[in-house]
């Protein structure tokens, strides 16, 4: 079971305050009970609402967990998970995770006495993720050809051309041309992703950290 010392492994002092960049999922159907959302303005104009009392964010560089089991409900991924010697719950986007895996926690936003509506449930604490990203960058390759560039709500959009087909990109603002060859590492998918500022919603698309022009 989780441990309830000062909510959620804060004891662990995995969490610090920082200012940070997080995807939260848009409207999900578990919800903490009656708190609304509340708007930050250190966060991109394309960044969701973050529910009202939500805790601190932890460091862009967080530790790493072991997951020990999943479950999917409520448009969430919620997933039990062991870091530094303690299990706490993590959830976030929808992700097909496997026990043994491993995810960073960094992005992190801690809530106590979450109510989760479709699992008939309340969690005592609980942190949610922005991604369940992992520990090991994307490995070599990840590269290919901008099509074409969006800018809009804080990130640059980049639909890339890869030997294996097109996909949507998301990163820090680059200043990238069609037709350059781009690069990242880590990232994580997001489906159904709806851009306010673009006035677009996105199939799917990979948000990445180091996105970059290169030659």
């Amino acid at each position: 079971m989780i441990s309830k010392t000062s909510g959620l492994a804060f004891g662990l002092g995995i969490l610090v305050a920082v200012g940070i960049f997080v995807f939260m999922p848009s409207s999900p159907a578990d919800t903490g009970g009656s708190a609304g959302p509340v708007a930050s303005g250190s966060l991109p104009a394309d960044h969701p609402p973050i529910p009202e009392g939500a805790g601190d964010a932890v460091a862009a560089q967080g530790p790493f967990a072991t997951v020990l089991e999943t479950m999917d409900s409520g448009g969430y991924t919620y997933a039990r998970v062991e870091v530094d010697g303690e299990e706490i719950w993590v959830a976030g986007p929808v992700t097909a995770l496997e026990p043994g895996a491993q995810v960073s926690l960094a992005g992190g936003m801690g809530m106590q006495d979450f109510r989760a509506a479709s699992l008939d449930r309340t969690f005592e604490s609980i942190l949610f993720l922005s991604r369940f990203a992992s520990p090991a960058p994307t490995p070599e390759g990840q590269v290919g050809t901008a099509l074409e560039v969006l800018h809009g709500g804080g990130y640059t959009y980049v639909r890339v051309e890869q030997a294996d087909g097109e996909v949507w990109v998301a990163g820090m603002p680059v200043d990238v041309q069609e037709g350059q060859t781009v690069a990242w590492s880590g990232g994580a998918p997001m489906v159904d992703f709806e851009s306010p500022t673009l006035d677009r919603t996105f199939d799917q698309i990979l948000f990445v950290d180091g996105l970059r022009i290169e030659g």
